[in-house]
């Protein structure tokens, strides 16, 4: 508002300016030089102030149950429509049901205190569940990453975690293919490479279980029940729920989200199986 005054009162100024020298041009000749000047500083003033990029970093938290999962927006591209195609059907075995991580206005959640029961306050938020989606070309090959997102990450030896992310990603050889050729699973810095041979078509299973004292993907399930969840691409979430994705630190307040502009390429480079 205030920068709108400004500019309202230096508009008026220049307008009274240019009325006063139109009033004394009628009484003396003046140069064409000392129009081009009047001109430029309407120009000037008309102007549209430049202002900072609206993506800021300050992120605000609110409660792990309080962020509403977005809707499943309806695919416009083959890029979309194939990662609708093979969004995995998740099985949950031990830990955390994978919750909203962000909501319209920005806000991310604040996460769960890494104690009690693995499972504990976090079997599923009223407000709906979410998967997190973003595709692109690499050596010839087409890659799809899901991202979820878990209020907290606990293990059998104590090394718990406040918020926690895994992904998986599927292969293809376009976006227009009936099948993939591979599925990486990841937790953290590690990852797990599955043949097609172990599975064919569309469909794709994830299991979120416990190995090896770890809470993480433990790949292609065959087990029974599932659910897909809703998905949204990275560049169909709103702006400032991008934003947010993209500055916010997570783990130990560290590590950004798999999708992030700064892990995303990185993590497909290292998950590469062919």
């Amino acid at each position: 508002m205030v920068d709108r005054l400004r500019r309202l009162l230096s508009l008026s100024s220049v307008v009274f300016f240019i009325v006063q020298f139109s009033h004394w041009k009628t009484q003396q000749q003046t140069s064409m030089r000392t129009d081009v000047f009047v001109y430029a500083a309407l120009l000037a003033v008309l102007a549209p102030v430049s202002r900072p990029h609206p993506c800021s970093p300050v992120i605000t938290k609110i409660n792990h149950d309080q962020v509403k999962a977005f809707h499943q927006p309806r695919p416009t591209t083959d890029s979309q429509r194939a990662a609708v195609r093979f969004n995995p059907t998740v099985v949950i075995s031990y830990g955390c049901y994978p919750y909203p991580a962000v909501n319209a206005l920005g806000q991310i959640s604040k996460g769960l205190q890494n104690s009690g029961r693995s499972d504990g306050m976090c079997k599923g938020s009223g407000h709906g569940t979410q998967v997190y989606g973003r595709s692109t070309w690499i050596r010839g090959k087409f890659a799809i990453m899901y991202a979820y997102f878990s209020p907290k990450q606990q293990t059998t030896h104590g090394q718990n975690h406040r918020y926690g992310w895994d992904y998986a990603i599927v292969w293809l050889a376009t976006p227009k293919a009936t099948t993939f050729l591979a599925v990486t699973a990841g937790w953290n810095r590690m990852s797990y490479k599955f043949k097609p041979g172990e599975k064919a078509g569309e469909s794709v299973k994830i299991e979120f279980g416990l190995h090896g004292g770890e809470r993480l993907i433990l790949g292609i399930s065959e087990k029974k029940g599932g659910a897909r969840l809703p998905l949204i691409m990275w560049e169909q979430l709103p702006f400032a729920a991008r934003c947010a994705l993209n500055h916010a630190r997570w783990i130990n307040n560290k590590e950004k989200m798999p999708l992030s502009d700064e892990r995303f390429q990185h993590l497909l480079d290292k998950a590469w199986p062919f």
